[in-house]
């Protein structure tokens, strides 16, 4: 895996030979403003332009940043859509945050996307990568 981005917040990696994007987040998305989570979210969608993955998995155990209805909503016209309009819909496997909050709002940033029908939800890395590989 070769690590292609790396902030306080997330680190990327992409697996060439898979065919895969790895998502990283860190704890110290608990302290993470709007501008900074906007930010990351952009620069998600620049790798997965660049590399176009056939799979990704998001390890969210560690994100505590509560997405609120407009930044829902942001995300959904950044993020989702802007996959959806260049193709980059691919299967994603998410692992499930320890912080209750923080896994509620990205399960409702999800809700009626096309992104939605590719996802699962798990409870650990392992799992994930499991469904993954298939």
């Amino acid at each position: 895996m070769k690590l292609v981005y790396k902030s306080n917040y997330q680190e990327i990696y992409y697996l060439k030979k898979d065919s895969e994007l790895y998502f990283q987040w860190t704890p110290l998305t608990l302290q993470m403003g709007d501008e900074d989570y906007q930010q990351e979210v952009l620069q998600s969608l620049k790798y997965l332009k660049k590399y176009k993955p056939q799979k990704t998995l998001f390890n969210l155990k560690q994100f505590a940043y509560t997405i609120d209805p407009d930044m829902q909503a942001w995300v959904k016209k950044h993020f989702l859509d802007m996959m959806v309009q260049q193709n980059l819909t691919n299967v994603s496997a998410l692992v499930i945050s320890d912080d209750f909050f923080a896994q509620k709002s990205i399960e409702q940033s999800y809700e009626d996307t096309v992104q939605e029908n590719y996802s699962r939800y798990f409870d650990s890395e392992a799992e994930a990568k499991d469904w993954l590989v298939g």
